[in-house]
């Protein structure tokens, strides 16, 4: 009976090892426990066949004591091949025993122990939640070789000797399975030299000639010298073109202003130092202030000194301290936010009169939290949709951006969107999927944009004294999601803001904006009306 259950067990390890070799597992784990007997080597129950100087048996046994030795030092054997093999696979592995076991004793695992790789955790149960303390040891190849988890003592354990009359077992039962922390330790230690292998094989990749056509390529210093020819950084703007063609009209504006009183020479002169211009804007401030002049205009102008001299910073306090005095006066007012109702009944309006670019081009600016300018400015390859993406779900897309707004301060040279509505989606799919990569997502121009805005805001009897422009889609989609519960961070995220202090510009003063509250009854029943057919009309499109 013995030797055709020896014989089994050969063939089974044999094939386990097979498995091993061939990567079949990420990991090994052994407990030594069989199906006949628990525990072989724990000292408790060996104390009478084994001993420190006899781990493999002492000598003398009867037949039976002697069979059951045999037993445990088979398995004992097999776990340290096991061992082995994992070592020299580098395969992540973990061997527990009672710290007591006879198991560290044997000659085999003492000769693995000296592996560099490979060590000793010895911990206690009562650390990671349990009521007993229990100390065992874990034979392991991870991070968590080399260390001690102990008690440190202000409780008091349960013994585990007895039976249990709660759970009507002995209590070495009841302590059988691991607590939920000393689980999940030991699942992130094998993750983490999981990861750490593959780094290592792909940083190996880089040494094998064949394999570095697959690698990126290293240009030299002559190439980017090449491509840098006639570049100068210092020609290089950190601003958009028509950004400094205003800025510099407006630079030219102070100019005159300044020529009037003292001549161009001294008005050269007088802005060439950073300590004379800085009084000299102050009080071109209470100037354009007098005349009408808009905030912004003076904003500019001192943004515009500041990359012309670079010491004006220094000096520059006086003059954004008359922009604090302005917004005191005149508080910044923003565009008033878009409805999610408004803006679901003027895209079924569109679809309804036949302009379907427009609907889907305000539903993806909408619904991606995006301004609207990106979208109708873009083109078909910066839509990547599910069939790009050879993709069988059609609830999720995602827009580019090519030029944010934010890309020459830290927030991305280009960024992305992504839209989760699958009705958008399928609408989009239907009319843009097959369109070339160079299609303009909205061919018409701007003007025709604005003026189909005005038309349907017309329609739907939303008077214009409500100041609902294009402007006022990214802060309603803002709002919106706000509304909906969307956490701060993620909205953060969607918006591709940086900094909490921009969102509440969005949020604090607009989220509590009722502008379907001003509206007429007639126009409330009409916006209802249209929204609610929004998904017939994107099925349709």
């Amino acid at each position: 009976m013995w030797s055709r259950l020896q014989t089994a067990r050969s063939s089974s390890t044999h094939r386990l090892k097979t498995m091993v070799f061939e990567y079949a597992f990420d990991c090994a784990r052994g407990i030594s426990t069989s199906s006949l007997e628990q525990d072989l080597l724990d000292r408790e129950v060996q104390n009478r066949i084994r001993s420190a100087q006899f781990p493999l048996g002492k000598p003398g046994l009867t037949r039976e004591q002697a069979l059951k030795v045999e037993k445990g030092n088979q398995l004992a054997k097999f776990m340290c091949e096991l061992i082995e093999l994992c070592i020299d696979l580098r395969l992540s592995f973990w061997i527990k025993n009672p710290a007591a076991s006879f198991l560290w004793s044997t000659p085999k695992l003492r000769r693995l122990s000296e592996h560099p790789s490979v060590g000793f955790w010895s911990f206690d149960f009562c650390v990671f939640g349990a009521p007993w303390r229990k100390r065992t040891k874990i034979f392991t190849n991870t991070c968590l070789r080399h260390q001690n988890t102990f008690c440190r003592g202000g409780h008091v354990h349960q013994i585990l000797r007895g039976r249990s009359t709660f759970h009507r077992c002995s209590w070495t039962k009841v302590a059988g399975p691991y607590p939920r922390r000393l689980s999940l330790c030991i699942a992130m230690a094998l993750a983490l030299l999981q990861v750490l292998v593959i780094a290592q094989s792909l940083r190996n990749l880089r040494e094998v000639p064949a394999l570095r056509v697959f690698m990126p390529k290293r240009t030299t210093a002559a190439e980017r010298a090449a491509l840098r020819a006639g570049v100068r950084l210092e020609a290089v703007s950190l601003v958009e073109a028509k950004t400094e063609k205003l800025e510099v009209k407006l630079w030219e504006g102070f100019l005159e202003w300044l020529q009037e009183d003292c001549g161009s020479d001294a008005a050269r002169e007088l802005c060439a130092l950073a300590a004379t211009l800085a009084p000299l804007l102050q009080l071109y401030g209470e100037h354009l202030f007098s005349v009408g002049a808009t905030l912004s205009a003076y904003r500019h102008i001192i943004a515009f000194a500041q990359r012309r001299l670079p010491d004006f910073k220094f000096h520059s306090k006086v003059c954004w301290d008359y922009v604090s005095k302005w917004e005191a006066i005149e508080p910044l007012v923003h565009r008033a936010p878009i409805p999610e109702q408004l803006c679901d009944a003027m895209a079924s309006l569109a679809l309804a009169w036949g302009w379907p670019r427009f609907a889907l081009i305000l539903l993806i600016a909408y619904r991606g939290i995006l301004r609207l300018g990106e979208v109708a400015r873009a083109s078909r390859s910066d839509l990547v949709l599910p069939s790009d993406l050879l993709s069988d779900t059609v609830s999720r897309l995602f827009f580019r951006v090519r030029q944010p707004k934010t890309g020459k301060r830290g927030g991305g040279r280009q960024q992305h969107a992504s839209v989760r509505d699958e009705a958008v989606v399928r609408a989009c799919e239907s009319l843009f999927g097959s369109a070339s990569p160079d299609t303009a997502l909205f061919p018409l121009s701007v003007q025709t944009f604005r003026r189909r805005w005005d038309q349907i805001l017309d329609a739907l009897e939303v008077p214009k004294s409500l100041g609902l422009t294009p402007g006022g889609v990214r802060g309603g989609a803002a709002v919106s999601a706000y509304h909906h519960g969307t956490p701060i961070y993620e909205l953060l995220w969607q918006m591709r803001i940086q900094h909490i202090p921009t969102l509440q510009h969005y949020l604090q003063e607009m989220a509590a904006e009722n502008v379907l509250g001003h509206l007429s009854s007639s126009s409330k029943r009409a916006i209802t009306s249209a929204a609610s057919c929004l998904p017939v009309f994107l099925a349709a499109v």
